[in-house]
């Protein structure tokens, strides 16, 4: 599975794959190896969008372990372990995910997608018992992908307005007041945020 766009990320989560089928004395690379890779490589997409969402990881593998027990002795290992074809199937979805999302890379959260979108594999049956179904999923990728975007775009900020607090925001900034009310307000730079907050301790509505 070379020559194609993938991310060092998805690269490093492919390995592991493989490590995992050795470690498993599988022969082969399915569905739950890929999966069982993405879980080792933290600090992805994939990695923030599960957290995000509470998926219970020590409860995903301690499924995948049952569901895929080891083999009864050592087989050939090694890079040219062969994917079965469902796990050549989450890796074209993969790659459909991405170009449906217009980007010229597949990344761990199109490997995710593509997990999840097979719908038959074990790593699928697994992680929709766990809540991870495709659309969460999707939508889940989308809120990470928009806000790393936006602190992509507030870091190439000129530095007078990062020390004027003028970096854009999205926070809306909920308070309870004595009896249950609640009051919300949207800000969208840091200055809006902290000049709201200290209204509502001071009571100055200026």
């Amino acid at each position: 599975m070379t020559g194609y766009n993938f991310t060092d990320n998805v690269r490093a989560i492919l390995h592991a794959a493989r490590q995992e089928s050795d470690r498993l004395r599988h022969g082969y690379v399915g569905t739950e190896h890929l999966l069982l890779g993405l879980l080792q490589v933290t600090h992805s997409v994939a990695d923030e969008v599960l957290n995000n969402l509470a998926v219970p990881v020590d409860a995903v593998l301690a499924d995948l372990g049952k569901a895929v027990p080891p083999g009864a002795e050592a087989r050939a290992v090694g890079s040219d372990l062969p994917y079965t074809s469902r796990a050549k199937k989450v890796l074209e979805l993969a790659m459909r995910e991405a170009s449906q999302l217009g980007h010229s890379y597949v990344g761990s959260e199109h490997l995710l997608l593509g997990l999840a979108r097979e719908e038959i594999g074990i790593a699928a049956q697994v992680l929709t018992a766990h809540g991870a179904t495709v659309d969460r999923l999707r939508a889940e990728v989308l809120k990470v992908l928009d806000a790393n975007k936006a602190a992509a775009s507030a870091a190439r900020q000129p530095p007078e307005k990062r020390e004027a607090g003028a970096l854009p925001l999205a926070v809306t900034i909920v308070a309870e007041y004595p009896g249950g009310r609640l009051a919300a307000a949207k800000v969208t730079t840091l200055n809006e945020a902290i000049r709201h907050i200290w209204q509502l301790m001071t009571g100055d509505q200026r």
